[in-house]
């Protein structure tokens, strides 16, 4: 494989991850183990679990204090990104963020590179980090999947993790008066979780409430995930599902003006099952392939490691970016039209 800029410059990176324990079991483990899978192709990587063995600082310090000048962090857990950023600043270190989620209220020092895995990721890090690096990242999604090998006996699989009331404790059960609905309550990988989705017509996923809780769906592999095997997917177009879910062309809105209109559209489905759009599926896995992932993942990698050098030769006293702020303007400003329309009114 040709040795990019990233091989000479970056030395390592250690992919920082709090435990791979069911505690932390889901997508954003699975997206974070894959990253550091790929990476290992063009750098020498490893990844830490913090939060296993021992004391977090004590852990830490052990790793930091081992380490080369050269080496670079990757972080990307949100709750524990601001502390493990603060703490390898404080120590001198390169940090990278691998964003995967919004709603974390931290704010990261220019230095540090943000690698998202959506638009939407983008958008919310972008506001709050405009002068920082930004790349976007999106997962590698891919299923083994073959239509003809496949009896569907499952009319509805729903998973309740993430899931919204409504579709728990409404929309299911009515359905499950007149079709065949299989609901998972319970931690299921990945391999038996896309067994399921080969067996089934219709996917139903709402995480709108979870998103209300302030960290949104930085991506939302399970939608994407069960179109690809096949299903008709029912799903919310909160946060990052807006950058790979098309209403009508790969799936269909969930929770749309009633119970009774929600009924009918999944019911027309089931009882009008059709295959997918074989060319609508193969230009989707061909965007999220893997091989679409390292080319991408190479051109970030050489960025940073253009970036890092750089600001390494770049002065302390340097002229940096400083931000306008008009925010006591507008307020006022709408307030006045706000006045003057309802004195016209």
């Amino acid at each position: 494989m040709k040795i990019g800029f990233y091989a000479m410059c970056l030395n390592k990176i250690v992919v920082l991850l709090p435990g791979n324990g069911l505690d932390y079991q889901g997508g954003g483990l699975s997206v974070a183990l894959n990253l550091y899978e790929n990476i290992s192709k063009f750098i020498s990587s490893e990844v830490f679990y913090y939060r296993e063995g021992g004391e977090l600082k004590d852990s830490l310090d052990r790793l930091v204090f081992s380490a080369t000048p050269e080496t670079v962090f990757l972080v990307t857990w949100g709750p524990d990104v601001g502390c493990l950023v603060d703490y390898l600043n404080k120590n001198e270190k390169k940090v990278i963020y691998f964003a995967q989620s919004t709603g974390w209220d931290i704010k990261l020092p220019r230095e540090v590179p943000i690698i998202c895995v959506s638009r939407h990721v983008m958008i919310y890090w972008s506001n709050r980090n405009p002068f920082n690096p930004l790349y976007i990242l999106s997962p590698i999604v891919e299923v083994p999947f073959k239509e003809n090998e496949i009896n569907r006996d499952i009319d509805v699989l729903f998973v309740e993790r993430k899931s919204t009331r409504y579709l728990k404790m409404e929309l299911i059960p009515a359905l499950e008066k007149k079709f065949n609905v299989m609901s998972v309550n319970a931690f299921i990988d990945r391999s038996a979780l896309l067994n399921l989705f080969m067996r089934t017509k219709v996917y139903l996923y709402s995480s709108r409430e979870h998103g209300q809780k302030g960290h949104q769906e930085g991506f939302g592999l399970q939608p994407l995930e069960a179109f690809l095997c096949g299903c008709r997917v029912f799903c919310n177009l909160h946060g990052g599902l807006a950058d790979h879910m098309d209403p009508e062309v790969n799936m269909k809105q969930i929770e749309v003006h009633s119970l009774e209109y929600d009924i009918k559209r999944v019911s027309h489905v089931i009882l009008n099952f059709s295959a997918q759009d074989e060319i609508l599926m193969s230009q989707v896995s061909n965007r999220y392939s893997k091989d679409a992932y390292n080319n991408r993942l190479k051109v970030i990698l050489n960025e940073i490691c253009f970036f890092f050098s750089s600001i390494d030769s770049i002065e302390e006293n340097c002229n940096v970016i400083i931000p306008v702020n008009n925010s006591g303007r507008l307020p006022k400003c709408k307030k006045w039209i706000k006045n003057k329309l309802k004195a016209a009114l």
